[in-house]
């Protein structure tokens, strides 16, 4: 079982550092873009993502409490099949009360895991602006995502063939 793990852990890290959206599934599927968690980051464990949302950024609820239960879905950046369907958690990184008045990354909050998460983000984030992480602060939620448990779905374990459409007659 250990070298299955460590299989799906590959997999993860590499769908996640390939891949440029990830969709969020709760009532509905969400796309939207995110910065992959390196090693070591204070940011959370590798293997986790961070997204942004609101503001500026696209809405995606609450994602702590969803209506549904929130999976991760990793697409092949090739042709767009699902690679992983894994069921996550989430939490949102409040920033640190004392950065109000230092620069992101700069002073003790340097350390501190919404400030290590912006600064992962704002790698990631196209445009935006030198303004982004104020915005961010003023009038967005950062949340960090962690897959966990076995996988819905994987290239192993394909979805169920309840997924599949019929085939649906024109009326007469």
């Amino acid at each position: 079982m250990s070298t299955r793990r460590t299989d799906l852990g590959a997999v993860l890290e590499a769908a996640l550092h390939r891949s440029d959206i990830v969709w969020l599934r709760t009532d509905r599927d969400r796309a939207t873009w995110f910065a992959p968690v390196p090693a070591g980051s204070p940011a959370g464990p590798s293997g986790s993502l961070l997204v942004v949302a609101g503001g500026p950024e696209p809405e995606l609820g609450d994602l702590a409490a969803p209506p549904a239960p929130l999976h991760v879905i990793l697409r092949s950046k090739g042709d767009g099949r699902r690679l992983l369907v894994l069921p996550a958690t989430a939490a949102e990184l409040v920033p640190p009360s004392s950065s109000v008045t230092q620069p992101p990354g700069e002073g003790s909050d340097a350390g501190d895991p919404w400030t290590a998460a912006t600064a992962l983000l704002r790698a990631e984030r196209i445009g935006g602006g030198p303004d982004i992480v104020s915005r961010w602060r003023a009038e967005s939620r950062i949340w960090l995502i962690r897959p966990a448990g076995r996988p819905v779905e994987s290239p192993d374990r394909p979805p169920p063939t309840t997924l599949v459409a019929e085939v649906v007659r024109p009326l007469p």
